[in-house]
């Protein structure tokens, strides 16, 4: 029998900052809701591939980044994924959302699950570190985001 190797651990921005790159159909975050969020309000929920199958892995943390984006630190324990995870073929991130729309208006979220994803919906929601090694940096070059 082949002993499992050591879980891969990443970290990424799983919601981008309000007003940057959002779905627009209420299940987008506010400010408040990922400063709660942020606060490990995600610590122990599975992390899935692309939403569907088994667990394969657990968000370990939540954070609020210095420009408002909800950030995660998780671990994933299957060797195949962690192999896309690697080679960048799985190198988003997406929150599964339960959309509860309530009938006097607003919408009741709950963040079921977190899953790694070739790209995720949402804007610059990407996995940036593996094994506390940065892989991947956003980086604008057009010239207004120069500004």
């Amino acid at each position: 029998m082949v002993a499992a190797s050591a879980p891969l651990r990443f970290s990424g921005v799983a919601h981008p900052p309000p007003g940057s790159g959002g779905l627009g159909d209420g299940s987008d975050l506010s400010a408040g809701e990922i400063t709660w969020l942020g606060s490990g309000r995600l610590n122990g929920r599975p992390i899935l591939r692309e939403h569907t199958g088994d667990e394969i892995g657990r968000c370990l943390t939540s954070w609020e980044s210095q420009n408002g984006a909800l950030c995660i630190e998780a671990n994933v324990k299957d060797e195949s994924v962690k192999k896309e995870i690697r080679t960048g073929k799985l190198r988003g991130l997406s929150l599964g959302t339960d959309c509860l729309h309530l009938e006097e208006g607003g919408v009741h979220k709950d963040q079921r699950e977190i899953s790694v994803c070739e790209e995720g919906r949402r804007a610059q929601t990407w996995i940036y570190e593996i094994n506390g090694k940065r892989r991947h940096r956003f980086q604008p070059a057009s010239k207004a985001a120069a500004r």
